[in-house]
C-alpha cells in the first residue's frame, strides 16, 4: 500500500479500496500526518460513510490524538 496508491483509488471512485489502502498504512505508520490530512477531507465529501470516520479515528490514535480520535469514532458510531 502507498499512499499515492490510496489517492489514485479515490480519484477513481474506489473509496473502499483507497480505505483499505489508507489502513495499511496506519498500521505501518506511514506518513500518518498524510493520511489524517486526506480521511478529514474524505470525512466531509462521505459524510455519511462511517468507515471513513473510522480510519481516520484509528489515524488519530496513531497520532496520540486520543480526544480526537473518540469524538470521531463516536460519530463513526452514531452512523451506523
Amino acid at each position: 500500500a502507498t499512499l499515492d496508491g490510496a489517492r489514485t483509488r479515490n480519484k477513481s471512485g474506489d473509496l473502499d479500496g483507497s480505505l483499505k489502502e489508507y489502513e495499511a498504512l496506519i498500521r505501518a505508520n506511514v506518513q500518518v500526518n498524510d493520511i489524517v490530512d486526506d480521511l478529514t477531507s474524505l470525512s466531509k465529501l462521505h459524510r455519511g460513510h462511517p468507515v471513513v470516520y473510522r480510519v481516520l479515528g484509528d489515524g488519530l490514535m496513531r497520532q496520540g490524538k486520543l480526544q480526537q480520535a473518540l469524538d470521531i469514532y463516536r460519530e463513526a458510531l452514531s452512523q451506523l
